[in-house]
């Protein structure tokens, strides 16, 4: 089975967490802004969980840098329920391809609305005895189906980086620490996901030219289960 290397990039408070749900929390400096949006360039596809399309309506494209017009974006939802309204800036086709990835036994009407207005929907099972859909399959059918989807760029929220390290599928952490503490929130991994820890390797850490924000990135240490 062959996938799309994954990247994890996200902010997060000091106390480890990356929103508020049902909120709109800004935690990014301008900085940060530019440091994502680079990654969004440099990548194939960007992908990001149900909970943050509704929470923060993105276009998930990349400003302030530029990309090659030739070269697609592609925007990925996981929706394992469709919960996520077909209207939103995500689907809209116009900026680039969109993805819905669901259950199998999500809902058949709403997937056609999907597939009427041009979003390409991928089906996979749930996880045995779980809610999860199965992101291994779903990636190797991404792969599959477009070749040149070659590296993923996931931005949140922490029910899919939960989701995606509980299968092992995840390369690279870029963790930004930003000086805010919430208070409350999601945190950066979602409780109640994972059955084990994760080891990380850390490969480099740098203090943002803006002076406020630390910069982490890991690479992930898997053993055989």
């Amino acid at each position: 089975m062959s996938r799309p290397y994954i990247i994890i990039y996200t902010s997060m408070s000091v106390d480890g967490r990356i929103g508020v749900l049902g909120e709109r929390v800004v935690l990014s400096r301008r900085c940060d802004l530019e440091r994502l949006h680079y990654f969004r360039s440099i990548v194939d596809a960007v992908m990001v969980g149900a909970n943050t399309v509704l929470n923060d309506n993105p276009l998930l494209t990349p400003r302030y840098v530029e990309r090659k017009p030739s070269k697609k974006m592609y925007r990925i939802v996981v929706d394992s329920d469709l919960k996520t309204p077909v209207n939103a800036r995500v689907y809209d086709i116009s900026h680039g391809p969109s993805i819905v990835v669901t259950s199998i036994d999500s809902c058949f009407e709403k997937k056609s609305v999907f597939r009427e207005r041009g979003v390409e929907v991928v089906e996979v099972p749930r996880l045995p005895g779980s809610r999860l859909v199965d992101l291994a399959r779903a990636l190797d059918r991404i792969h599959s189906l477009h070749s040149d989807i070659q590296k993923i760029l996931v931005e949140g929220g922490g029910y899919l980086i939960a989701s995606l390290l509980k299968q092992r599928l995840v390369d690279e952490i870029y963790l930004v620490v930003t000086p805010k503490i919430l208070g409350r929130g999601v945190c950066f991994v979602r409780d109640g996901i994972l059955d084990n820890s994760v080891d990380l390797e850390l490969v480099s850490l740098n203090l943002c030219s803006c002076g406020e924000e630390v910069v982490l990135n890991y690479k992930l240490k898997y053993y055989p289960p």
